[in-house]
């Protein structure tokens, strides 16, 4: 089955349509969220709920903003990265980079500054570097 039609059959709730996003981009998803958790009993149930975001929000994916494989991604980044939020490990502790909850304005325009920071340092980046900071620090892989 293509994308495209794919896409389709989810925006049309047709019969079989999650079965074949499983089938078809189940690898993908698993291999976006397997380095963010842990926990296989915790990578399976964000599995389902990412099968269901997308199910919930395909009206919401425009391939003029972007490919579906990267829709697709991201969706499946911040489902892992919202249960780890939501189930931190025992062992983390706090560190002075993680931000407070109640930051004030002077914490808030430092932060953007660092994220334009960021932004520029990336797009200095040729593809390959670009590419493995992305696998590193986005997508959270480890070496094997």
């Amino acid at each position: 089955m293509k994308t495209a039609e794919l896409i389709n059959n989810l925006l049309d709730r047709a019969d079989g349509s999650l079965d074949h996003l499983k089938l078809h981009y189940g690898p993908l998803i698993r291999y976006v969220i397997t380095p963010i958790l842990h926990d296989e009993r915790d990578r399976e149930e964000v599995f389902s709920d990412i099968l269901i975001r997308v199910w919930d929000r395909i009206d919401q994916y425009d391939p003029k903003s972007g490919s579906w494989t990267n829709w697709l991604s991201t969706i499946a980044r911040n489902a892992a990265i919202d249960r780890v939020r939501r189930n931190p490990p025992v062992s983390a502790e706090l560190t002075e980079t993680i931000p407070a909850l109640n930051s004030n304005p002077e914490q808030e325009l430092l932060r953007k500054e660092r994220q334009r920071e960021l932004y520029a340092a990336l797009n200095s980046l040729d593809t390959s570097d670009k590419a493995l900071f992305y696998r590193k620090y986005y997508y959270r892989q480890r070496q094997p």
